[in-house]
């Protein structure tokens, strides 16, 4: 749990407003991206659902999309 509250920190709206802008409109894909392809395919399934509600919420709470 520890690693993800660490990659938790990595989902900013600064983050995801890059994501968007380069054209992803997905929460899981903005999550993978964000923490890097790598670590992503390396969590398991609930760190992603973890991390991509972290994204969605972020996105809804600030109106990205």
């Amino acid at each position: 749990m520890e690693y993800v509250k660490k990659l938790l920190n990595k989902i900013t709206v600064e983050n995801i407003t890059v994501q968007i802008t380069d054209g992803w409109k997905s929460s899981d894909i903005i999550a993978k991206y964000i923490v890097g392809i790598d670590v992503w395919e390396s969590l398991p399934t609930w760190d992603r659902r973890i991390l991509k509600s972290r994204v969605h919420k972020l996105v809804i709470d600030n109106e990205l999309l």
